[in-house]
């Protein structure tokens, strides 16, 4: 069998879950022959995960060139669906791959209604229309819509799997709802990072003695409840700010930049609460001492569909989240005893003030939650077709 993996994107888990399908075949499938499909943005920003299969003559890359994928990230979702799969089915049709893996499954979901290719299909999905909202009429349109899309592309004989992150009862309802066996779960991997060496958070950050450092890490942004972080300042006593430094760590987009630098300003100046923004893509053994040396995980985000790496990180470091009880999320913190849960970005900072009053700051590391999400599972599944 001949696989060709397919992902175009680059940010986050993107690269993270490449990265892993490499290492795995590296290691342990030697023999397993792999193309991996990208964009040749991949080979100049992570030259490293490129460098690891030279030594492999059955693992091999076909970069697609920044101005391609620049003119297919700018179609509208509809074209851009149909546009991404000529670019596979061409891509599969040249190295006479058998089988094609599509790390971000959601980008086909239209075009495989339609499309019958004469490989087979498995794939990632992200954001399933399961646990979205339907409070109003837009977001029962958009549910439907996403519904009758699966409803379709289920008919698609040439899809075999379609992982599902981390959720059993999605996976369970939609088997059931489109009488197929599609749908799997897929548990998403922690990977076992070593810290940076004499990295110390408090000196690098010049954060003060005394104070908790709450980690807000990742691509912030409205989406993820940081600005809700910061608004749950002045409902926070001025003694109690003075116990508390908030780290933001990670990139912003940039329609978010402007407001978010802008608030950051005006609690410096109005509040006693330190805040300190790493504004720069966190390297891996940077981002594990930043999980092990701090004291709480901050992910209150509005998106509680999917689930979150940083979850992951935080459970490997043995550090408690502050995190929705709403969705995936919520009911991965709670089964789990991961944290605490809030209703409402208003509860925020009684949660927070709370936690100042637990002397250790820590917990005991879920080794079960841990041993299920390896990387090398993580990789078997998606492999084995």
């Amino acid at each position: 069998m001949v696989r060709l993996i397919y992902d175009l994107q680059i940010t986050g888990h993107h690269t993270e879950y490449i990265s892993y399908l490499v290492d795995y075949l590296v290691e342990i499938r030697q023999k397993d022959k792999c193309f991996f499909v990208v964009s040749e943005e991949l080979l100049e920003k992570f030259p490293e995960i490129v460098e690891k299969t030279k030594e492999n003559n059955n693992l091999q890359w076909q970069f697609i060139s920044t101005t391609e994928v620049a003119k297919i990230k700018s179609l509208s979702l509809k074209k851009r669906s149909f546009a991404e799969y000529a670019l596979v089915e061409k891509q599969a049709e040249l190295l006479s791959a058998t089988h094609v893996i599509l790390m971000y499954f959601n980008s086909f979901q239209l075009s495989l209604i339609f499309k019958r290719p004469e490989f087979t299909i498995s794939g990632i999905l992200f954001l399933q229309f399961y646990r979205m909202k339907t409070e109003n009429l837009k977001e029962r349109v958009k549910y439907l819509r996403k519904y009758w899309n699966t409803k379709f592309y289920c008919r698609n004989k040439q899809i075999g799997k379609v992982f599902v992150l981390n959720d059993k009862k999605t996976v369970e309802f939609l088997n059931k709802e489109f009488n197929v066996g599609i749908f799997q779960m897929l548990l998403d991997p922690v990977p076992d990072l070593k810290p940076a060496k004499k990295f110390d958070i408090r000196k690098v950050y010049g954060i003060e003695s005394g104070r908790k450092i709450f980690l807000h890490f990742g691509s912030l942004d409205e989406r993820k409840g940081t600005l809700d972080i910061l608004h749950s300042i002045p409902s926070i006593e001025e003694e109690q700010q003075k116990k508390i430094c908030f780290l933001f760590a990670g990139k912003t987009p940039e329609s978010f930049t402007h407001i978010f630098t802008d608030t950051i300003h005006y609690y410096k100046q109005h509040s006693s609460v330190q805040i300190v923004y790493e504004n720069r893509f966190v390297e891996n053994s940077t981002m594990k001492s930043l999980f092990d040396q701090c004291d709480c995980v901050l992910i209150p985000y509005k998106n509680t569909e999917s689930s979150s790496g940083v979850l992951g990180h935080a459970v490997a470091a043995g550090k408690p989240v502050i995190g929705k009880n709403l969705g995936l999320l919520g009911e991965l913190i709670k089964e789990n005893d991961l944290g605490i849960v809030i209703n409402s970005p208003d509860e925020l900072s009684g949660s927070i003030v709370n936690f100042l009053s637990n002397t250790d700051g820590s917990q005991a590391v879920n080794n079960l939650f841990l041993s299920q999400r390896s990387v090398n599972s993580f990789a078997k599944n998606i492999l084995d077709v």
